[in-house]
């Protein structure tokens, strides 16, 4: 929102004030994703088609219930994961 030639930032409801940090580490061929308690229902969405394009996005299945997950590897290709609160 521009306000006097400024620049304010308007958070959404929910939005988290400061960044967490999305951990990870693979054994083998699957993949582990972590983050903090202060995090316990946020989503984790993943895409491995095209980044930009926001329907291309799906939330991986119960991942608003934990703080940890663990995938498999994809074997040929991109994927890309986020944590995002709504």
């Amino acid at each position: 929102m521009v306000n006097g030639g400024q620049v304010q930032l308007v958070a959404a409801q929910n939005f988290p004030t400061v960044g967490t940090n999305l951990v990870f580490s693979v054994t083998g061929r699957t993949i582990t994703f972590s983050w903090p308690g202060s995090c316990l229902g946020f989503t984790l969405p993943s895409n491995s088609i095209n980044i930009g394009v926001s329907a291309d996005w799906f939330n991986i299945n119960d991942s608003t219930a934990v703080t940890n997950i663990r995938l498999p590897v994809a074997r040929n290709g991109n994927v890309f994961y986020r944590l995002y609160t709504q």
